[in-house]
């Protein structure tokens, strides 16, 4: 499976406007590749960079219950 943004490069910094001290907007997401014999998705968004900020890998959001014929998430 692979999900991948227009709004950043992969691995790269997601930029701030996605940040709570900015517009605290998800980036659209595009998905692809999905076993076919998946019954449903679910996404977390951790933010393992937070730990020197806040102690503790920082959980953004999380989807779940995503149709697996979901290609993108606006």
């Amino acid at each position: 499976m692979k999900i991948e943004s227009s709004a950043f490069q992969n691995g790269g910094e997601i930029p701030r406007k996605y940040g709570y001290k900015k517009d605290n907007v998800n980036p659209a997401l595009i998905i692809n590749d999905v076993p076919a014999d998946a019954k449903s998705l679910a996404l977390v968004m951790d933010d393992p960079d937070a730990m020197g900020v806040v102690g503790k890998v920082w959980v953004h959001w999380v989807l779940w219950n995503i149709s697996p014929n979901t290609q993108e998430i606006p």
